[in-house]
């Protein structure tokens, strides 16, 4: 685990000084959506491979009682909600072009 943390740092720091952190823009990006579907991952890494830890919705399951599978399509809906918020923030927040970005820096 440590290895994978300095393995993005460096990618971080690497994308940071090339063209002026144009790219780092899209890795953030990257990483932020990854992020915002972790539960997603976690469960299907539950069911696909056999793990030590149980995943978040298995978690409310036990804690509330209804069944994991709802938990999932609950936090995938969600999520699914939350992305394309955040889709439709990015294009009203984000309007500047690459040249304009560029003059900024």
């Amino acid at each position: 685990a440590f290895v994978s943390i300095i393995a993005c740092e460096i990618v971080l720091i690497g994308l940071w000084f090339g063209d002026h952190g144009n790219a780092l823009r899209f890795y953030v990006l990257f990483v932020g959506v990854m992020h915002l579907f972790y539960v997603v991952w976690d469960y299907l890494d539950e069911r696909l491979f056999d793990k030590r830890n149980t995943s978040d919705c298995a978690q409310f399951s036990e804690l509330i009682g209804w069944p994991i599978s709802a938990w999932a399509f609950g936090w995938f809906l969600w999520e699914s909600f939350m992305f394309t918020a955040a889709i439709f923030a990015g294009i009203g927040a984000f309007k500047r072009t690459d040249e304009q970005m560029y003059a900024e820096a």
